[in-house]
Order: structure tokens, then sequence, then C-alpha cells
């Protein structure tokens, strides 16, 4: 009766067919956690820049340091560190040197000049670079940085508007190229391009979206797909920041209405035309707004470079559509997500951005459409019919009347139980008795 009693409630008043999942889990989103560098303070006391002797001086015990740790950095990481968006003022700086050396600090300007690559840095197969560059205030920063020959992408050419970010070690008095009083020293990983903010885009740009590679299939084969496997990170590039720059323009014209007229993927036929496609018709369509209606799984947020979208965090979130054999399709959103709960229902706008292939727990290779979406959009329920409770109190109320029922015949029972072993009791007491008067008689006789 109990188990009986159990369910019954559940079914009335806990269990909802429409969210699976939505029972008190925590959202699975994961923030990139990462591990900062820890500067050695005895060497960074060797360092001195108090006087003008001091200040032409770089030390090199200390120089081979900040190098070293340096190359732990990236973008989570300078965040971690406590880099700012906003420079510190150079007259807060060169007042008190101290209060700010190993810190990580970070200015854009105008690249004045970059030397070639020299022996002496701390780590094999890389060698040391030095520059400095003119901020917009007319503010020289120098700067050292580590150099290799596995450098992505061409260095950054004199003229170039360039960020430079790192531990900041000393101010520096130079004679050459030109006089330069009280300059920051930083040491970097490296120096990294820095943008102007675009404008928003409001129509797409073929040539950008041809650039895209994302493989051909044929024969029940795929072939040049490298690309697909490139994941977020790896994707931060031009053909990635135009067509979002697209999509946050479209989402703020497309209203709800019309979002709700475009079919979601909710097919084989659908989910198929993405992969079937050639290079070319997969071109035109790049951009397009779907709709995906599905379970959200789970995310993942991460930290990113200078862009000129100026976006800070991406999450690749991933959501499990049942329409299309509960396929998983990622989806990265240039923010950060939150209050998402696992298995949460999602109404997900988004536009077709490229294939991406990636590896299943069985190990097999799987390929699927990757969308960008400004946001994930949780599908609130329909509100409930007033049908809907009276069924509620219509189950309780014949539950608690079969319980009354039950309750009572087990009652009766129970009383019927007990007048009978007490009538059995009675009889065989009278019995006994009964039996113990003959047996007197036949003695006295």
């Amino acid at each position: 009766m109990g188990l009986l009693l159990s369910v019954s409630v559940f079914l009335a008043f806990i269990y909802d067919p429409l969210n699976p999942g939505g029972l008190g889990l925590e959202p699975p989103i994961i923030e990139h956690r990462v591990e900062t560098p820890e500067l050695d303070p005895e060497i960074l006391d060797q360092i001195e820049d108090g006087d003008r002797l001091s200040r032409l001086v770089v030390e090199a015990v200390p120089l081979s340091h900040l190098l070293e740790k340096s190359l732990q950095v990236v973008p989570s990481v300078a965040k971690a560190l406590g880099l700012s968006k906003e420079p510190i003022p150079m007259a807060r700086l060169r007042a008190n040197p101290d209060a700010f050396r190993g810190h990580y600090l970070g200015y854009g300007g105008i690249l004045r000049y970059l030397s070639p690559g020299r022996e002496g840095h701390p780590i094999d197969g890389y060698h040391v670079r030095e520059g400095w560059i003119e901020t917009d205030d007319g503010e020289p920063v120098l700067f050292y940085i580590s150099g290799s020959s596995s450098t992505r992408g061409p260095s950054p050419e004199v003229g170039e508007y360039v960020r430079v970010e790192g531990f900041f070690m000393k101010l520096r008095d130079k004679h050459l190229p030109d006089e330069v009083n009280q300059a920051p020293l930083l040491v970097g990983p490296e120096i990294y391009p820095d943008y102007k903010l675009w404008d928003s885009v409001e129509k797409l740009d073929p040539t950008i979206l041809a650039g895209i590679e994302d493989g051909t299939y044929a024969d029940g084969e795929w072939s040049g797909f490298a690309e697909m496997e490139s994941y977020l990170l790896d994707s931060q590039d031009i053909p990635l920041w135009h067509l979002t720059s697209y999509v946050l323009n479209q989402q703020e014209r497309i209203s709800p209405a019309e979002w709700m007229k475009i079919e979601p993927i909710a097919s084989k036929e659908a989910f198929d035309q993405f992969r079937r496609s050639t290079p070319s018709s997969r071109n035109e369509l790049r951009g397009r707004p779907h709709r995906i209606l599905g379970s959200f799984i789970q995310g993942r947020t991460h930290e990113v470079a200078a862009n000129p979208l100026g976006i800070e965090a991406w999450t690749e979130a991933w959501v499990q559509v049942r329409d299309i054999g509960g396929q998983l399709l990622p989806v990265w959103i240039p923010k950060r997500l939150q209050g998402l709960q696992r298995n949460a229902l999602i109404n997900c706008r988004a536009f077709f951005y490229r294939l991406m292939a990636y590896e299943a727990l069985e190990g097999d290779f799987l390929y699927v459409p990757l969308f960008i979406a400004s946001d994930l959009h949780k599908l609130e329920p329909r509100p409930e019919h007033p049908i809907v409770g009276i069924m509620r109190i219509v189950v309780v109320v014949v539950v608690g009347g079969i319980m009354l029922i039950f309750f009572s015949m087990n009652r009766r029972m129970k009383i019927q139980r007990i007048d009978h072993e007490q009538s059995m009791i009675l009889r065989r007491r009278r019995r006994r008795e009964k039996s113990g008067q003959l047996t007197g008689l036949r003695i006295d006789a």
C-alpha cells in the first residue's frame, strides 16, 4: 500500500514527461580551470630600477625566469593572473614600480620595432626577441617575448597595431634606437594582433565563407576534413568572427514569431542535408537560420584572446536531439552560459557554420553540423490546462478512497480475527473444565 501511494503521488505531483531531467541537478557547465605560474620572489628581488644606471641594465637571471614562466600563459591564465582590460596608467606605474613587479600587464599600440631572434632563451627550441610599441598616448612600452619556428601565423609587421602582454619586470631607460626614459618593460610569451571593434555585419561576405574548408563526402568516405577537427580555440579567426557578428545582428532582427515559422531539425533528411552537401552547396547553407529542439547535455567555457567583436569567452555547448535518434549537435555561444540544468529543454535559434568531426566514446569519428547561436533559449512548458489540475485532484481523491477502503477492510478482518481467536480460547477453556469434572467423578466412584 505504501508503494502504491508513493507511485501515485509521484505521478500526480512530481513526474513531468516534458522535462525528464529537471530533478535538481546542478548545471553541467564546465568553466575551464587553469593553474597560474608562480614567480620566485627571491629572483624578482634582484631587479633594480631606482636610478638611471640600474634602468640601463636588464638583469639576466630575472629575465630568463620570466621568459620561462610566461610560456605557461594563455588567455585564460592571463585573466586568472589579474590582467585588466584597462592598462595601468603610466604615472601610477612610474610612481611605485615595486608594487607592480611581477604583475601581468597589457598595453596596445603601434609596433615600432621587433628584433630578430637571438640565443639565450632558457627553454630549448625558443629564442629571445625584443621590441617596443607606442601606445595611443604616445608612451613607449618595451618588451621581451619568446620566438620559435612553431609559432602560429606570420610575425606582426612594424607599423601594425598590436597588443603586448607580459609580466612587468622593471622601468627601463635606453638610448637606441631612440631615447627612452622610464618605460615599462614587459616579458611575455608573444605579441598579439589587436583589433578595433568591427561594425556589425549585416550581410555575409561569400569570399570569407568560401575560405572555410570542411571536407567532402563521396562513396561513403570523408576527405579533406582537417578543419572539421578544429575546435573552438583553434577556430578563432576571421571566418568565425564574421559569421558570429552576422548572427548577433540577425538575432536582434528576427522576431520570435518569425523564428517559430522556421522548421526545426527534426528528421534524418534535415540532418543529412549538411553532411551530404558538396563544399560549394555547403557555402550556400552557411549562415542560414535553423531551430534546434533538444536537451542541453553539457557546456564548456573558454577564455579567448582579443578579437574584433570584443568577445571575452565562448561556451561550447552540446544539445541532444531526440527526433534524429538522440544525435548530439555542437553549438558555439559567444558568452558564458548561466543557470542551465542537464536535460533542460532547449529551443536553440542557431545558424549553420561548418561541419565538425569529433570522436565518440566508442572510438568512432562522427561528422555533424556545427552551429553558432547568441544564446541557448530554454523552452518554457506550455501553461498547464485547468483540466490537468482537476485530474490531479481526482487522482488523489480516488487513491485516497481506495486507501480508505483497504484500511476499512483490513480493520474489519483484524477485528474478526481477534474475535475468532478469543472464541477459540473460550472453547478450549470450557473443554478443559469439562474434562476435569469427569475425571473427578470416576475417582469418587
